[in-house]
């Protein structure tokens, strides 16, 4: 997925992922992290970044251990594949669509120094997976598509559409959809 996050907006390219939840990109002091083709997200140069404490609704699900409430909460967030991010939770402004396009306020999100694994090209990593963190349920938008085109035409794009705009066209020619349903 491409997006922004902060003001002013830094590009940051994610892996959409349906089986995690949190959203997380490498940020400033890096401590140890991937190569990337966009500047790394600073914290301290955006202007609508804030830092979460262990008070916060968006620290329990990533952190249970002993924290004082007004800390800084502290993540570390491991993947099946043995990649992780760590470091502190916040809350900041995403972009979608380029330039110009639509900015939402106040997503909680994991700002990575110490990152490993392998990274696929990203940045860090949007869930989009069923708990309170996931960008879709943070979003309010109940559902998402994400329109997987010809991986060798380039000039194709694949994204990600939320809410009522993620509802399959009817009479889609060639289209298949596919629900995400909870494990019982």
């Amino acid at each position: 997925m491409e997006l922004a996050i902060g003001t002013p907006p830094v590009p940051f390219v994610a892996l959409a992922d349906t089986g995690s939840n949190l959203t997380w990109t490498q940020c400033q002091p890096c401590k140890l992290c991937f190569a990337q083709d966009t500047p790394v997200y600073d914290p301290a140069a955006s202007s609508s970044f804030s830092p979460a404490t262990c008070a916060s609704a968006s620290c329990l699900p990533v952190w249970s251990q002993n924290c004082s409430a007004a800390a800084l909460c502290r993540y570390r967030y491991v993947y099946g594949d043995g990649a992780y991010s760590a470091r502190v939770m916040g809350a900041e402004t995403l972009t979608f669509g380029g330039s110009g396009g639509v900015s939402v306020g106040g997503i909680a999100f994991g700002c990575g120094v110490d990152n490993g694994g392998l990274s696929y090209n990203s940045t860090g990593t949007v869930g989009l997976g069923r708990g309170s963190l996931s960008l879709v349920a943070q979003l309010g938008v109940g559902k998402f598509s994400y329109c997987l085109t010809d991986f060798f035409d380039t000039s194709l794009g694949s994204p990600v559409l939320f809410g009522s705009l993620a509802e399959l066209a009817p009479g889609a020619a060639g289209a298949q959809s596919t629900p995400l349903v909870q494990s019982p």
